[in-house]
C-alpha cells in the first residue's frame, strides 16, 4: 500500500522535494549497512550529545541515536555532494 502511495506522491503529483534525506539514504545503503557493521556510529554521536545523559533521563537513548543517524546522513550526504558512489 505505501509503495504505491509514495509513487502517487512523489511520481505523479510531483510531491518529491520531502523526499531528499530517503534519496540520499537510499543511494548508499549498500555502504551503509557495511559502515554500520564496522563502527557503532551511537558512540561517534556521543561526541556531540555526550553530556545531556543526565538531562535528558529515559530519552537518552533515542537521543544518542539521532546522533548517530544524524552522523551517518552527514556522511551519506557529502558523498552525495562529492558524486562518490561504491559501486560492487
Amino acid at each position: 500500500m505505501f509503495p504505491g502511495i509514495f509513487y502517487l506522491v512523489i511520481d505523479v503529483w510531483g510531491f518529491h522535494n520531502w523526499a531528499f534525506p530517503f534519496k540520499v539514504i537510499g543511494m548508499y545503503a549498500i555502504f551503509t549497512y557495511m559502515i554500520t557493521r564496522l563502527y557503532d556510529f551511537r558512540n561517534i554521536g556521543d561526541i556531540f550529545v555526550g553530556g545531556l545523559e543526565e538531562p535528558l533521563g529515559s530519552w537518552n537513548g533515542l537521543v544518542r541515536g539521532l546522533a548517530g543517524f544524524l552522523v551517518i546522513w552527514m556522511i551519506l550526504y557529502w558523498m552525495y555532494t562529492k558524486k562518490t558512489f561504491v559501486k560492487i
